[in-house]
């Protein structure tokens, strides 16, 4: 069933609340090698419908749950930036357009599977049902988006790292403002060195501390 240019999803099922529960692991997608963490939910009917994601390659995309039944559950899923989610959440483009002329990929979990999997493609190439309705906008209130917009706006200054907790061992992507980090070119193989109780960060190609 469709609700405003979405389907309405009443039973998207265990996937995404093991996913992002998960203590283990809070990677959501996997797409070319980049594990996919959920960011800031745009659009909630019980379960996440679009919303953005942070790759561990430092990069921002944005996610939409267009179909879920007993049998599969399917995402398509762009790259994007922080400043055309911006424009998305002011109503300066429509909800289609961050879908278009972008690197884009289609996610599909089938009954059984434990992880979906991931096929890039080409929006002229899939059916139009799997994009959201032309012509649509956010149509938020005033002010619904403020604290997005902000965070958003302060990420076009930042780096996302990956912050490890010595001890635990887990580890959480941050944006980190470029001028409160300092760039140490050490392999990552030589991790277990470093001194214990400290947090350390780290992109995919160096090490990074944050201040």
């Amino acid at each position: 069933m469709w609700t405003g240019g979405y389907m309405k999803v009443p039973n998207l099922g265990s996937f995404l609340r093991k996913q992002i529960m998960s203590k283990k692991s809070n990677i959501l997608f996997r797409i070319d090698s980049v594990d996919l963490q959920m960011d800031m939910v745009l659009v909630d009917y019980v379960y996440p419908v679009l919303f953005t994601c942070t790759g561990d390659n430092g990069k921002l995309y944005i996610a939409t749950c267009y179909w879920t039944d007993g049998d599969k559950k399917e995402w398509l899923i762009a790259e994007t930036t922080p400043r055309r989610v911006i424009d998305l959440l002011q109503d300066k483009i429509t909800l289609r357009d961050p879908f278009l002329n972008a690197p884009l990929w289609q996610v599909i979990l089938k009954r059984g599977e434990d992880f979906p999997t991931a096929v890039r493609v080409n929006a002229e190439d899939i059916d139009l049902h799997c994009l959201p309705t032309a012509g649509e906008y956010m149509d938020a209130d005033p002010g619904e988006f403020d604290e997005e917009i902000q965070a958003l706006a302060s990420r076009e200054e930042s780096v996302l790292c990956v912050i490890i907790d010595y001890f635990s061992r887990k580890s959480t992507y941050q944006f980190v403002p470029k001028t409160n980090v300092t760039h140490v070119l050490i392999r990552k193989d030589k991790y277990s060195e470093l001194s214990g109780g400290e947090q350390k960060c780290f992109n995919t190609s160096k090490l990074i501390f944050a201040t």
